[in-house]
């Protein structure tokens, strides 16, 4: 299992990777594309997380794992739809959303549900 802070520490060291692939020579626009507008979205909801790395506690880590759930597949989603992109472009966004679904399978959101059973029922 990954422990929360060990994802939150990923959630930024990840995209800052993606982001230096992205910026490599010779990558393509679709490529490049993606993988920036991707780690931004990535960076955007970790900071709202409610974990270690969140600085905003607006979301929950389930929620924050279904939106990593989304950036992963929207890097699957470019490596089979980017038909002109180079081969290797497509391999590696491939690579990046298969990496992405590992993680997520293997966070540990444990302390999420022991959060939201310890809440106090909400009045409605």
């Amino acid at each position: 299992m990954i422990g929360i802070r060990t994802h939150a520490a990923l959630d930024y060291a990840v995209p800052a990777a993606v982001l230096a692939l992205a910026a490599a020579p010779g990558r393509g626009r679709g490529a490049r594309a993606t993988m920036t507008g991707v780690s931004a979205w990535n960076c955007a909801y970790s900071l709202v997380t409610a974990y270690e790395g969140g600085l905003v506690p607006v979301i929950g880590l389930r929620t924050h794992l279904a939106c990593d759930t989304a950036g992963a597949l929207g890097f699957l989603a470019a490596a089979a739809l980017l038909r002109r992109a180079r081969p290797g472009d497509r391999l590696l966004l491939g690579l990046i959303g298969a990496a992405q679904l590992l993680v997520v399978g293997l966070s540990d959101d444990r302390a999420d549900r022991d959060a939201a059973r310890s809440a106090p029922a909400s009045r409605g």
